[in-house]
């Protein structure tokens, strides 16, 4: 049971990670500068 909560976290992670992926990608190309902005913000390193 606890190895298959392991794999829904690690899976809602993932699809979490594209999502967001993919909505600065979107602000990357519609937006520009706004998109790396974003990206600064959400990865400081």
């Amino acid at each position: 049971m606890r190895t298959l909560y392991r794999w829904g976290h690690i899976h809602l992670i993932s699809w979490s990670g594209l999502l967001a992926l993919g909505l600065l990608t979107a602000l990357g190309a519609s937006e520009g500068r706004a998109g790396d902005n974003l990206l600064w913000y959400r990865h400081p390193a």
